[in-house]
């Protein structure tokens, strides 16, 4: 086996990195294979479970994510009951579930909007899967969502189903489970090493004045890091190591979090997740410190940065498929702003207003500046189609795997997303093929030579094309 680097976790505590690390450390066929991992997160292991260690730019890390099935894609949804399925009966993963149920809605129009058609696609998806079937109920206007959302008395959309077997799942508690259960892994492997440390740059060797290939990364200490291949797994913030412009961009999302009485987090504690697809708002109930949390799935904000050209001028020439790329010293491509704790100001309204329609008893506390007891930007890694990013890049051969693109929706496919992605570096995934000239399963998550405007899926919501910059801010 060769050296290897399975994750350089250039972004603080990426899930795509850790998780790769414990698949690669599970399997025995890289017994002898070298394995490191770089984080400039808190120091491995997290041995004090009653202090809960964070790191807000990191969008694995966080209070609460929701766990579903529900998706209008037939792969993803697969895919998504598999975890699913482990988050609930995992040793590793089941503490950190709740099993509250997902309420999908939509408000109806003619025609169908993008987000009424998502939750119809979803329905039938989960009604196919036999693991989640027996789990729906429909509902058919708003006085039946107001009846699931009991006793929180709000409403949001006026048709759609509530799925029993999808719930939410305590995020940094899972990630950091994770993440001690990977370094307890790597104490009985020889070859592994958590590396402390910030990526500075990838590291390159030319082949030729046409071509290049990755010799591992270069640390802001100055250490350098040498693999016979890397992985570069740096969410949010892959772009300012790769050019990905067309591929993967950072956008905003805005996240707010209410703290709530311990009788009324109890109260509340037995409402479902309510995710409305045609606004992309969402509510998670209670966690177990009385946070109740409310959120955007929207087109987000893309922060616009010119930064210097991150590959060498080999690797821009030409791709191994004959493609010619930009010579420029410089590239505009979307990364995190420095600030993660203060929303866009023309959020925040929209953010109230879900809030007051879901849970009505709240109205009076609106006006109150200390509504919110914290809020969060939330940076995706986003690509146009909001697929995954899991590829070699081809201009590299294969001395760097790409695992990024989440989307805003890779959390939930923890407890198999590492394995997914080492059958994609081995080329053994079983799904690597075209129907009627479409992607089909793990294909989606190909390198694309198409490139394209940030889309996403159909259960987004709010205006596109909005720039960080443009925001009004105080």
């Amino acid at each position: 086996m060769p050296s290897l680097h399975p994750s350089l976790s250039l972004g603080p505590v990426s899930l795509d990195a850790v998780s790769t690390a414990e698949a690669l450390l599970t399997r025995p066929e890289y017994q002898r294979t070298t394995i490191s991992i770089v984080d400039c997160s808190t120091p491995i292991p997290f041995s004090d479970h009653n202090t809960r260690t964070s790191v807000p730019t990191t969008a694995s890390l966080d209070s609460s994510r929701i766990i579903r099935a529900d998706y209008s894609s037939p792969f993803y949804a697969a895919l998504a009951a598999a975890a699913s399925a482990r988050w609930r009966s995992s040793p590793l993963f089941s503490p950190h579930y709740h099993g509250s149920g997902v309420a999908l809605t939509c408000t109806p129009s003619d025609p169908p909007t993008a987000g009424e058609k998502y939750v119809q696609a979803s329905l039938a998806n989960v009604r196919a899967l036999e693991s989640t079937s027996s789990d729906i109920e429909i509902l058919s206007s708003s006085v039946d969502i107001q009846r699931v959302m009991q006793p929180a008395g709000g409403s949001y959309g006026s048709n759609g189903y509530v799925n029993s077997a999808s719930g939410w799942a305590d995020a940094s508690g899972a990630m950091e489970a994770l993440r001690e259960h990977v370094h307890e892994l790597g104490l009985a492997h020889r070859g592994f090493r958590w590396v402390k440390g910030t990526v500075a740059a990838l590291t390159y060797s030319s082949l030729s004045k046409l071509a290049s290939r990755v010799t591992g990364a270069r640390l802001a200490s100055g250490v350098q890091l040498t693999a016979d291949l890397t992985v570069l797994a740096a969410g949010a913030w892959s772009g300012k190591y790769l050019n990905l412009q067309g591929r993967v961009q950072a956008t905003a999302q805005t996240v707010a979090y209410v703290q709530l009485e311990p009788d009324e987090a109890r109260e509340w504690a037995r409402t479902p997740v309510l995710l409305h697809t045609s606004s992309g708002f969402f509510l998670i109930p209670p966690t177990p410190d009385n946070v109740l949390k409310i959120a955007r799935h929207s087109h987000g904000w893309l922060n616009e940065i010119q930064i210097p050209h991150p590959e060498p001028p080999s690797a821009q020439l030409v791709d191994e498929s004959g493609h010619s790329s930009s010579t420029e010293s410089f590239i505009r491509t979307s990364l995190p702003a420095a600030d993660f704790a203060t929303l866009p100001p023309s959020s925040i309204g929209p953010l109230r207003d879900f809030l007051a329609a879901c849970v009505p008893s709240l109205v009076p506390r609106l006006a109150e500046p200390s509504l919110f007891s914290a809020t969060r930007v939330c940076w995706y890694a986003d690509t146009p189609t909001g697929d995954f990013l899991v590829d070699y890049a081809p201009q590299y051969g294969r001395s760097l795997f790409v695992a990024t693109g989440g989307s805003g929706h890779a959390f939930k496919f923890l407890p198999v997303l590492g394995e997914k992605v080492v059958e994609r570096m081995t080329k053994s995934a079983s799904a690597r093929c075209a129907q009627n000239g479409k992607a089909v399963g793990e294909d989606l998550w190909r390198w694309r030579e198409t490139l394209g405007e940030l889309g996403g899926d159909d259960s987004r919501g709010g205006e596109k094309g909005l720039k960080w910059g443009d925001e009004k801010w105080n």
